[in-house]
């Protein structure tokens, strides 16, 4: 019976000792050297390489898109338009304008008086006597740089003609008269070109009317005009041709 008890009492002391060494060895596994119990953290590596992958993820450069640049090419500026050049284009406009009321029988510096359709007493009548009657003509020099303007009288003392000189080509008033030049760069190629004594006439046709520019040959290649006409074929005929 003795001994029972003792084996008893062994078996107790070996259970309790077996059982206090794992209790120190759990508490040795969360302790530091000497002996002070730490909570236990998470693997440093693993949080380091999700810092890494995070820090990626959230701060990775945008792509830079792929731009190709094409070189500009100079353009060099329009040159400034010259003082020649303005009075050429000038002086173009005037023939154009020239040419635009002898559509309708008109002629510029002449009022509304109409070639084949005005009678010479309505000249007379609203410019007064002419300052000089010439060889079927009617001249006029009404001041105000419009030059000369001479009305030729037809059949029934309508206008058959009216023509225009001196100032009246000058449409800049600078001195410098219309030219051959000026004409062609207007309206291009007369419709036919004759010759009165020593004169040339390049005539334009326009309906029942004919315009023509007057110069005389010379030494230059681009003469200057002597005068303009308006002229009415139909109005210069004589009484009884049609």
């Amino acid at each position: 019976m003795n001994r029972l008890l003792q084996r008893n009492k062994r078996s107790a002391m070996m259970i309790t000792i077996i059982a206090f060494t794992v209790m120190l060895s759990a508490c040795g596994s969360n302790s530091t050297p000497n002996g002070t119990l730490q909570p236990t953290s998470p693997d440093p590596l693993t949080d380091t390489q999700q810092l890494s992958t995070g820090d990626k993820t959230s701060h990775s450069p945008a792509p830079t898109p792929n731009v190709t640049t094409q070189p500009v090419k100079a353009t060099k500026p329009a040159p400034a338009p010259t003082q020649e050049s303005e009075d050429s284009q000038l002086r173009k406009q005037y023939v154009e304008r020239i040419y635009k009321l002898a559509k309708s029988g008109k002629m510029v510096n002449a009022g509304d008086f109409i070639v084949g359709k005005t009678l010479i007493d309505e000249v007379h009548k609203a410019w007064g006597e002419p300052n000089k009657s010439e060889g079927g003509y009617d001249f006029y020099s009404p001041g105000m740089m419009k030059g000369t303007i001479a009305f030729g009288v037809g059949r029934g003392d309508v206008v058959k003609e009216i023509r225009i000189f001196g100032t009246a080509l000058d449409p800049i008033k600078d001195g410098v008269l219309l030219k051959v030049s000026d004409v062609k760069a207007a309206l291009g190629k007369p419709t036919t070109v004759r010759t009165t004594g020593k004169q040339r006439i390049m005539v334009y046709k326009i309906s029942s009317y004919e315009l023509k520019f007057v110069y005389t040959p010379g030494k230059s290649n681009d003469p200057t005009l002597d005068h303009i006409n308006l002229f009415s074929p139909k109005a210069a005929k004589a009484m009884g041709e049609g």
